[in-house]
């Protein structure tokens, strides 16, 4: 006997168009805004991290310090906006636009540099898809979290 009951229901569509379009993008947006920030604390860190061959092609678009920056300016805005409720054109362009140049771009820039890919290359394919995700959902997102 299983102490952990699973209920199979069939809502399952219905569950996930809520999940997609209904429920709070808020923990995804911090922890994309957050992964920006550790990107850019982690690119200032002295060292050469673009002379490791998964970042070959991150390196051949623009230095590490140019990187570094364009995560800063993407986490900071992105918890920025979230923490004020901001809203408006350059919030609009620093955080989900931003977000999903920096993320896509680190994520096919990384998968172009090796074959075969690294485990490790899994996280950033999924916070690519997160941005963009959280792009189309930017406008939609009334909630102000209070």
């Amino acid at each position: 006997m299983s102490l952990i009951k699973i209920r199979f229901k069939r809502n399952y569509p219905r569950r996930i168009r809520y999940m997609l379009f209904v429920s709070s993008v808020e923990p995804l947006r911090l922890t994309i805004g957050l992964g920006s920030l550790l990107w850019a604390a982690l690119l200032m860190w002295p060292g050469n991290t673009f002379a490791r061959p998964v970042y070959h092609y991150m390196g051949v678009i623009g230095p590490e310090e140019a990187w570094a920056i364009a995560h800063l300016i993407h986490g900071v805005t992105a918890v920025f906006s979230m923490l004020t409720g901001a809203k408006g054109k350059l919030i609009w362009f620093a955080d989900p636009i931003l977000g999903c140049v920096v993320w896509t771009s680190s994520a096919i820039a990384m998968m172009a540099s090796v074959s075969p890919l690294p485990a490790a290359i899994a996280p950033h394919i999924v916070s690519a898809v997160v941005s963009w995700w959280l792009l189309v959902r930017y406008q939609g997102d009334s909630r102000d979290g209070d």
